[in-house]
């Protein structure tokens, strides 16, 4: 995907996305993201970090997300496996392309 964009660059953004860490208390955890949403953590004029938190009883974690075309998008699952599907959207809906991508985050129970 995006091989018309400058590697080099690509695998810098890629390492710091990576290299990211989230410091936290417990009452934040059972706070503001216990709830579950969407937190701008930091951004820019043409980027941004954005944390994604479920509840416990969420009964879907399905996020549906569209980005301008020639985007790129890094994704790190914490805790957990993430299934990416690129998908086109066309006269019929969204189509798939390529194959699904897993990632693999940490195992539950991690620092608690």
């Amino acid at each position: 995907w995006g091989t018309w964009a400058d590697k080099d660059k690509l695998l810098a953004v890629r390492d710091a996305v990576d290299a990211m860490r989230l410091k936290s208390t417990d009452a934040l955890w059972a706070g503001a993201l216990a709830e579950g949403g969407a937190f701008k953590l930091c951004g820019g004029e043409h980027w941004d970090a954005t944390l994604r938190t479920w509840s416990g009883d969420a009964t879907t974690r399905e996020i549906e997300q569209t980005f301008l075309e020639g985007s790129h998008v890094f994704l790190k699952p914490l805790v957990g496996t993430v299934t990416l599907q690129k998908l086109r959207r066309g006269r019929d809906g969204l189509t798939p392309l390529g194959p699904k991508k897993e990632l693999r985050g940490a195992s539950g129970g991690v620092g608690g």
